[in-house]
């Protein structure tokens, strides 16, 4: 019996384990000389709660190195660290990496990547909502100023979606405003359905026909459907395998043709009358198409509840 509790106590924890974001510390990391050192400054990898990332960006982990110096810090001393600062309920949910041993050098006048990142991908999200924004040959500009860096801003109105881009950004230091440029490449990639075989044109698609699969959007100019919009519809084209599906690849497959006898119900669960008539219009399932009553010859408004049914309103 203590072996099976133990082992479903292991299971258990191996399966919390498996949902945890996890971030790894970089064996080498460089900070701004006089700056306290934050967790942001030194991991790699990435957290997809926004507010459980932005309490780990900004966690104050060490003291500042005051001058240009490397220092090195064992896997404990940040062990301890952060199980002292997190909370019990973010130590759940984030699994950290961290080598046996890693240094952090200070360097005068540095420029934080990740920072950069950050506010970036923060613009770049109002371009494109539930996106996974990625970076290509970031940039950085070396700021040589004698002075010290004091306060830095980045005219993000410049950054216009997908693609290279070149953004300005202005540096107060003790000697004046210098205006730097930070170049680089994003890439928007978001989960989509991809075929698992050919399709062809006016084929239904089934959920064993495609799978979800993290797909770069960067220049999509169409939207991408969930899963469940999938199933059901048919293909409006032909789509070879491995091919993303699009809206535009998709169409709803005809519930009524003009001109064709369908069934029409009247009434609700409770009790319902049906009769025959024509159908004035083409549709699809939930369609509203105008019918015309056998018997009466009048004119109806209905749903197209099911190939060949309509309900009327």
């Amino acid at each position: 019996m203590k072996v099976l509790t133990f082992l479903f106590i292991a299971l258990l924890v191996s399966w919390a384990w498996a949902f945890k974001a996890e971030i790894r510390i970089a064996e080498k990391s460089t900070v701004r000389i006089g700056d306290p050192i934050r967790l942001g400054s030194l991991i790699q990898g990435e957290v997809r709660d926004p507010e459980l990332s932005a309490r780990l960006h900004d966690l104050v982990i060490f003291e500042a190195l005051v001058d240009e110096s490397e220092k090195t810090y064992q896997s404990e001393e940040l062990a301890l660290t952060l199980r002292q600062k997190l909370s019990f309920q973010d130590l759940q949910k984030v699994a950290v990496k961290i080598p046996e041993q890693f240094k952090i050098q200070a360097r005068r006048n540095f420029l934080y990547p990740n920072d950069i990142k950050r506010e970036i991908s923060e613009q770049a999200q109002v371009k494109c909502l539930g996106c996974t924004i990625e970076f290509d040959d970031l940039n950085m500009p070396e700021i040589k100023n004698k002075g010290e860096v004091l306060k830095t801003r980045m005219e993000l109105q410049a950054l216009k979606g997908a693609g290279s881009f070149l953004i300005p950004l202005i540096v107060e230091t003790s000697q004046g405003k210098g205006t730097y440029w930070i170049t680089g490449k994003l890439s928007f990639y978001k989960l989509a359905p991809v075929t698992k075989r050919l399709l062809r044109a006016n084929e239904r698609i089934s959920s064993e026909d495609f799978e979800m699969k993290k797909v770069d959007v960067s220049f999509a100019k169409d939207g991408i459907p969930t899963s469940e919009s999938v199933a059901g519809k048919m293909a409006a084209r032909m789509l070879t395998v491995g091919q993303p599906i699009f809206e535009s690849d998709l169409k709803k497959e005809p519930a009524a043709q003009r001109g064709q006898s369908v069934k029409i119900l009247v009434g609700n669960d409770s009790f319902e009358i049906a009769t025959q008539g024509t159908a004035e219009e083409s549709g699809s399932v939930g369609d509203l198409i105008k019918v015309k009553s056998a018997d009466t010859k009048k004119l109806f408004t209905g749903v197209l509840i099911e190939k060949g049914v309509v309900r009327l309103q």
